[in-house]
């Protein structure tokens, strides 16, 4: 299932990924129909988007998600105003697959050159950053070039007006993976739930100590 990375107020980004779990909020939602594809994927997100609306999150501007396919329907049904931006990390795996050379040295270098891109503190300056990539890496690389640069402007979307607050940590799911896992980790210490508050708190316990931390 996906993640939550949450600020101040009711303004919040939140992140998402497609891996398995089968996690439930209050009982009542299972992320289980997430690590299935298709139309069921699509309405389990836009199950998820609902209840956190209803809940907490009534305004989301930034959506971060492993390729946006099943994202994108179910946010345009709850997040309308939210812009969904790819998660760097699994896209830049896609795009190695495309790699002509496969070296460690040679992955090492390129990946150096990616992610100082998405350094950048603007679009314009992303921008010149990944055009002198693409001519560094065009003749080496055709084939990863080519798909990077049709992709490239929804992968700054962090760095658009109003969501740079943010940017330094909303390139990638990676941390909201991390999250979850931590998160299941603790809540398995628990042989059983008596009811859903008994739930919440737990989860309150666990959201304080990350907080403390």
């Amino acid at each position: 299932m996906g993640a939550l990375s949450a600020q101040s107020g009711t303004t919040h980004p939140l992140g998402s990924d497609a891996g398995g779990g089968g996690g439930r909020v209050r009982g009542e939602f299972s992320g289980a129909g997430l690590a299935g594809g298709g139309a069921g994927r699509g309405e389990a997100y836009q199950a998820l988007f609902q209840r956190l609306y209803e809940r907490v999150l009534e305004e989301v501007p930034l959506i971060v998600a492993d390729g946006c396919g099943s994202v994108r329907p179910a946010a345009a049904i709850v997040y309308p105003q939210a812009q969904l931006q790819p998660c760097l990390r699994h896209w830049l795996k896609n795009l190695e697959g495309l790699l002509q050379k496969h070296t460690w040295l040679h992955k090492r270098h390129l990946r150096r050159d990616f992610w100082w891109i998405y350094e950048a503190d603007s679009v314009q300056q992303a921008e010149r950053w990944a055009l002198h990539f693409c001519r560094r890496w065009a003749r080496s690389e055709p084939g990863f070039v080519h798909a990077f640069w049709e992709g490239f402007e929804a992968s700054v979307t962090f760095l658009k007006g109003g969501l740079q607050t943010w940017s330094y940590r909303l390139k990638t799911t990676n941390l909201a993976e991390g999250f979850f896992r931590n998160l299941r980790r603790f809540l398995g210490r628990f042989p059983g739930f008596l009811s859903p508050q008994h739930c919440d708190r737990a989860l309150g316990l666990y959201l304080l100590g990350a907080e403390m931390n």
